[in-house]
């Protein structure tokens, strides 16, 4: 029930930033390679949905979130991009970032990107599915 109301709450917060767009052009980056990875790609064809309009969308609602929650999604973007941008499959790099994470000489950022990459996966989840239910 709780996860309905907070789903419904994205969706609603995503439908109303999309009209926004703009936003910072490194998270755009790291949003669109993130995206173009076969699997989210399929998802947001499966919903109709360009990549360049659902980034739009994501950096309106980035500009909605509390400050806090909208950098820890930026950060954790951009960190993750690269390991995409090499061909490396969304598993492979949480595997990675796990094992960076936990390692016992693990930087701040390391851990971080670890401990997000879960919120992540549901931000990016909700604003496609927020995209699809009212595109």
């Amino acid at each position: 029930m709780i996860r309905s109301i907070l789903v419904l709450g994205v969706s609603a917060l995503a439908l109303g930033a999309c009209g926004g767009g703009g936003g910072n052009s490194e998270v755009k980056k790291a949003c669109a390679t993130i995206m173009s990875d076969p699997e989210p790609a399929g998802e947001l064809a499966d919903n109709d949905v360009s990549v360049d309009a659902f980034c739009d969308c994501l950096t309106g609602q980035l500009a909605e979130m509390p400050d806090a929650d909208a950098e820890r999604m930026r950060t954790t973007m951009i960190a993750v991009a690269p390991g995409f941008e090499e061909g490396r499959s969304g598993q492979e790099i949480y595997s990675e970032l796990r094992d960076k994470g936990q390692a016992d000489d693990a930087t701040t950022a390391d851990v971080e990107a670890y401990e997000n990459m879960d919120d992540l996966g549901e931000f990016l989840e909700d604003v496609i599915d927020g995209m699809g239910s009212n595109g």
